[in-house]
């Protein structure tokens, strides 16, 4: 039986002038709360 939904993992890659890191993190929660954070000028509105 599972008594724990925790987790944490991130990788990082690198491709010419673009670094890239990605962190993901669960914790015991039934429901999805995603947050991005990157810069500005990547956005889209």
């Amino acid at each position: 039986m599972i008594k724990s939904m925790t987790g944490y993992g991130s990788a990082a890659g690198m491709s010419g002038d673009i670094s890239l890191t990605v962190e993901l993190r669960s914790v015991n929660n039934r429901f999805l709360d995603c947050s991005v954070r990157m810069p500005r000028m990547y956005i889209f509105a």
